[in-house]
């Protein structure tokens, strides 16, 4: 997930829609993601809150830092694979 789209979406409610205007450096920066976002790109993101879950973050929580990096990572790969596979609702559980 963009660094820019965490930050503003946390400031949303259940219900709520917003427009946010992510600038590269806190989107994808020199790197882009090609094809479709290119390097430097700025990011205009339309998003509307369905819903929330809970996270036990009970075992999170006795994580060092590169623990936690490499399970979120992992979590991102599955997300996106579910999300390419078009199975929206295993996607925003594992995201």
């Amino acid at each position: 997930m963009i660094r820019g789209f965490e930050i503003a979406v946390q400031h949303l409610q259940i219900g709520t829609a917003a427009t946010f205007f992510v600038p590269s450096d806190l989107a994808y920066g020199k790197v882009g993601q090609p094809p479709d976002i290119l390097d430097d790109d700025d990011l205009v993101i339309e998003v509307e809150v369905l819903g929330a879950r809970n996270v036990d973050l009970s075992s999170v929580e006795i994580m060092n830092d590169e623990q936690k990096f490499l399970k979120a990572e992992e979590s991102k790969e599955q997300a996106n694979e579910a999300c390419w596979a078009q199975r929206y609702d295993e996607a925003l559980a594992l995201f």
